[in-house]
């Protein structure tokens, strides 16, 4: 498809077409394959799609390989070098199969064990990144990992725990015991609380003691230890006190929805807009989720609506959710997705959701796609240089905001008086008839404007042989005032016009000068001693406007002064 999309582009065929082509092919092909007519309208649809979504790397892709075939040619070498393509395939998407067949066009060679030895640097600078050693753990947080351990984490499985508070971290230094209305750290020696990791917020919720209760305001995770955030709302808390845990369901069951949507939504993006995306952040919130990659276009709306409803699919589809845990090297090799950055152990938690996505995990999932209900893309746009960001919405949230849109919807048809689904063309016409109606106020203005030139004349006035008309006009726009003007210089010739007028609170004034003049007299310097300074243009023409249209009269009247100084 790529081969022949390209050979299409080199012909001159502008735009996708190759779709076109799929009648032919089922005439000749469906009396030994009848099953190819059962799914024509959706086979045409994905192939347009593919050629479309090519045509974005096929125009970026062939730009740069053409400057990288020259700089070659120009060195006198006959290889393309293989770390460029790597670096074309890394950033673009751009095959090298296409590449080799474009640069055999060109009589060129290309190095493809270069290409492929980048490949491998690549994957060892990501298994280096994911292996990595952690920062060395200083100050309180190492007492407590050296006496306590690691905190145990049970949130995959239960959102209550009965815990034993092991240590109390208040300022920053160990504490004792924790007063009512005091601000700490809560380390327990388990935790159904999920720290903040991997994109996924940390956890809110409580512990409960006796009559002590305490607010969990908010969950970190650093280097093993399970940090809560938390005031003590009621009585106090000691080291060594057990407590009852407790993460709220509701919240816990929305951060599972985005979670497992997140992983749902970056597979979509690779099918849809290439595998050249990766994940370069994401947040997981309750009631919200935000997933970064690389990309160097905007994507448009039918990819977007594309993505969705991949998306939808997948969670009608109602796909188990299965958890395992594996080794780093057996996960990778079995081509589960990695982060860039993340560190891992040796032993890796692998999450898959069907056949469609499998990555890896430390976060918290649905047991299957359809828990996720409803899924819905609300914005998408850039942060960064090579950087796109979607956000989205699941489950409750997406219901509550694809009812806020009905009813507002609803609001606008009863305000149209038609029905929703013709809402569209309502807004068209009405569009439409307004611009029609402006169209015909400009023309009765205009002729009002051409009408009033005659009377205007009757007011020019003589300043030392200089003819100079200031007059203020009523509810004329810029637009307006303009061609008054046009229309005032050809019958008076040589001359000055200063003329103002006011429309919604907004004053608006025009200067002009004939050019036999502008020697001696500049429009906009007139113009800026009318307004006090705004506006502005050039010697013959000027432009500008002021809040203050009450002042207008009184601009106007100051005309003949300031011609007057301007001719000393």
């Amino acid at each position: 498809i790529r081969r022949a999309a390209r050979h299409g582009f080199m012909l001159g065929i502008q735009g996708p077409f190759l779709y076109t082509l799929l009648e032919p092919v089922y005439e000749m092909m469906s009396g030994q394959y009848p099953e190819i007519l059962g799914n024509t309208d959706m086979n045409k649809k994905v192939l347009k799609f593919e050629e479309e979504r090519f045509a974005h790397t096929l125009s970026s892709g062939m730009e740069i390989l053409g400057k990288l075939m020259n700089d070659v040619k120009s060195s006198g070498a006959d290889t393309v070098p293989g770390a460029e393509l790597f670096k074309l395939y890394d950033t673009y998407g751009f095959p090298l199969d296409l590449a080799q067949d474009i640069a055999e066009d060109n009589g060129l060679k290309v190095d493809e064990q270069g290409f492929h030895r980048e490949m491998e640097l690549q994957k060892t600078r990501a298994r280096a990144s994911w292996t990595g050693g952690e920062e060395e753990v200083t100050g309180v947080y190492r007492d407590i990992l050296k006496r306590s351990g690691p905190t145990e984490f049970l949130g995959y499985d239960s959102l209550h725990s009965d815990s034993t508070v092991v240590a109390i971290v208040k300022s920053g230094a160990l504490a004792d015991r924790a007063e009512e209305g005091e601000n700490v750290e809560i380390v327990l020696d388990k935790t159904p609380f999920y720290g903040e990791s991997g994109g996924q917020t940390g956890d809110q919720g409580g512990m409960r003691v006796n009559g002590t209760i305490i607010h969990v305001q908010d969950t970190k995770k650093f280097h093993g230890l399970v940090l809560h955030v938390s005031k003590v709302e009621k009585g106090h808390l000691s080291t060594g006190s057990a407590v009852h845990a407790s993460v709220p369901e509701e919240g816990r069951k929305a951060i599972k929805r985005n979670h497992t949507a997140t992983h749902l939504l970056h597979a979509a993006l690779k099918a849809v807009l290439g595998d050249h995306v990766k994940q370069a952040g994401s947040l997981v919130a309750q009631d919200r989720l935000r997933f970064d990659f690389t990309h160097f276009f905007a994507v448009n709306s039918r990819e977007l609506n594309e993505i969705e409803r991949i998306v939808n699919e997948k969670i009608i589809g109602n796909m188990r959710v299965d958890v395992a845990e594996t080794s780093l090297d057996d996960a990778i090799a079995q081509g589960v997705v990695a982060l860039f950055g993340e560190k891992y152990g040796e032993r890796v938690r692998v999450v898959r959701a069907g056949d469609f996505s499998a990555e890896l995990c430390g976060g918290t999932h649905c047991d299957a796609t359809g828990d996720i209900g409803p899924f819905k893309i609300i914005s998408e746009g850039s942060v960064a240089a090579g950087i796109r960001r979607i956000e989205a919405i699941t489950g409750f949230s997406a219901l509550e905001y694809l009812s806020a849109r009905e009813n507002e919807l609803k609001k606008a048809s009863q305000l149209l008086k038609v029905n929703e689904l013709g809402l569209y063309e309502k807004i068209e016409k009405i569009i439409h008839d307004a611009r029609q109606t402006e169209k015909e106020m400009d023309r009765i203005r205009q002729k009002s404007v051409s009408g009033s030139v005659h009377n205007l004349l009757d007011k020019i006035m003589e300043i030392n042989n200089v003819k100079v008309l200031a007059h203020k006009a009523d509810n004329l726009d810029m637009k307006s005032l303009r061609n008054l003007v046009d229309s005032i210089r050809g019958s008076m010739g040589s001359g000055i016009i200063v003329l103002g007028s006011a429309v919604d609170s907004q004053a608006y004034f025009v200067s002009a000068v004939s050019k036999d003049l502008t020697s001696r007299f500049h429009a906009g310097e007139i113009l800026k001693a009318v307004t006090g300074g705004k506006g502005g243009g050039r010697p013959d023409m000027a432009q500008g406007g002021t809040k203050d249209a009450s002042g207008i009269e009184k601009a106007i009247a100051s005309v003949s002064d300031i011609i007057k100084e301007k001719m000393k």
